[in-house]
């Protein structure tokens, strides 16, 4: 079992996942609360509790970490061509259904203004303005390079690992 303090440790880290902040809000009795939460964090049990709870929620949320990845991948890889279409005319969406889902996921927003004007002659012209948005290529492909330890400590880890000749690739 965990003991009082250790189990709002574990609820507060859950809420963030930064020990800093944990170890401060479950009032650790510390002078440095990044010390506290490092060794609270290297403590079996309240690791182990951190753990079940972080699957309990994403068993009830249905998040799996092919899910995840499956998203990183649409972000990574979307082009801005899937999604909208542009020329002299200015830029136009795509109708929704000829979206696929995961170009569709790649997406942080979009909008479109109509302005009303008058030309001189009295002539009303419209003009409008597309302004299509997506989630940072950079930081999907970033997160999945991670994953997969294309570079990073994990990759060293992995190439001294596997010896010398793994580390060229294949």
């Amino acid at each position: 079992g965990l003991t009082l303090l250790q189990e709002r440790f574990v609820q507060q880290y859950l809420i963030d996942g930064n020990g800093t902040p944990a170890a401060i809000r479950a009032g650790l009795p510390s002078r440095d609360p990044g010390h506290a939460a490092v060794k609270m964090l290297r403590h079996r049990e309240v690791a182990k509790a951190i753990q079940r709870e972080r699957a309990a929620a994403a068993a009830r949320l249905g998040i799996s970490a092919d899910r995840v990845k499956n998203e990183l991948a649409a972000i990574a890889f979307a082009s801005i061509a899937d999604v909208a279409d542009w020329g002299p005319e200015g830029v136009s969406l795509k109708e929704k259904s000829a979206v696929a889902p995961p170009d569709r996921a790649a997406l942080a927003e979009f909008s479109c203004e109509k302005t009303l004007s008058e030309k001189a002659g009295g002539e009303k012209a419209t003009t409008s303005r597309t302004q299509v948005k997506m989630h940072s290529k950079q930081k999907a492909l970033d997160a999945l390079a991670r994953h997969l330890g294309l570079y990073g400590r994990g990759a060293r880890t992995i190439a001294n690992a596997a010896g010398a000749d793994a580390a060229g690739g294949e």
